[in-house]
C-alpha cells in the first residue's frame, strides 16, 4: 500500500505492509538526479519492507539542474521538515537511507528521531575544520563541488546515530578515502567497502553487494 503526501518543500511516497513496524519508518533520499519515485529505487522499498519497516521515498528534488537553483541549509530544512511530519503519523523513530547527494545531505544533520544512517558513497568532504556552516546559504550554483561542503571529526563524532557507509573501491567522483576518514571519526561507524564499484553501484554485482549490505544493517 502507496500513499502520497504533499509537503510545502517536499513530496513523500509512503509504502507499507501488514507486517510493517509501528513506530519505525525508513526516509530514503535519492542522488542528485532525483526521481525517487521511479523503479529504478524499488529495490530499497523492497528491502524495507522485507526487514519490517515502512519506507518513505522522499522527492524534494528533480535533477542537478533543479538543485543548483537552491541552498544546502533548503534541502536540510525539506528534510526536517519531512521528519516532523512523519513524527506526527506516528513514527518515532527513523532510518535513514541516502544515496549520494541525499546521503550527505543526512551525514550533515544530526536529529534526535534519526536512530540509523546508511549512507551510500554520501556527497561531501571532509576536513579538520567543517565549512558547512559557511556554505549551507550559499546557492549550489555557487559551490563548483559538493566536495566543498566539509564536516569535520568533531562534527561527525557528534552524532549519536548508528552509522553505515557503503562505498565502492572504484568511486571516482568521491574518493572511498572520503567515507573511510567519516566511519574513523566516529565510534558508532563503520564501512562496507563494494570493491569494483563506481559512484553509482551501476553493475549487477555491485548492486547486489549494496543491497545486501543494506539489509544487513537494517536488520542490526
Amino acid at each position: 500500500m502507496s500513499t502520497s503526501i504533499s509537503l510545502p518543500k517536499s513530496e513523500l511516497l509512503l509504502s507499507k505492509s501488514k507486517n510493517s513496524s509501528t513506530d519505525t519508518i525508513v526516509l530514503f533520499l535519492p542522488g542528485i538526479s532525483g526521481k525517487a519515485f521511479s523503479d529504478r529505487f524499488q529495490s530499497v522499498v523492497d528491502i524495507s519492507l522485507k526487514t519490517g519497516y515502512p519506507i518513505a521515498r522522499m522527492s524534494a528534488w528533480e535533477s542537478e539542474a533543479d538543485v543548483q537553483q537552491k541552498t544546502y541549509f533548503h534541502y536540510q530544512s525539506a528534510v526536517i521538515e519531512a521528519l516532523e511530519h512523519l513524527h506526527t503519523l506516528g513514527y518515532k523513530k527513523i532510518i535513514a537511507i541516502g544515496k549520494s547527494f541525499g546521503g550527505g545531505l543526512f551525514l550533515s544533520l544530526h536529529h534526535d528521531a534519526i536512530i540509523k544512517k546508511i549512507l551510500w558513497a554520501p556527497a561531501l568532504g571532509f576536513a579538520q575544520v567543517s565549512t558547512l556552516e559557511k556554505l549551507r546559504n550559499e546557492t549550489l550554483s555557487q559551490i563548483e563541488n559538493l566536495k566543498e561542503i566539509k564536516l569535520s571529526p568533531s562534527f561527525l563524532s557528534s552524532d549519536k546515530a548508528k552509522l553505515c557507509f557503503i562505498h565502492g573501491t572504484e568511486d571516482t567522483a568521491i574518493p572511498i578515502s572520503t567515507s573511510r576518514a567519516f566511519a574513523l571519526a566516529n565510534p558508532n561507524a563503520h564501512i562496507v567497502e563494494v570493491k569494483g564499484a563506481d559512484h553509482s553501484f551501476k553493475t549487477p554485482e555491485s548492486e547486489r553487494e549494496l543491497n545486501e549490505a543494506t539489509e544487513q544493517f537494517l536488520r542490526e
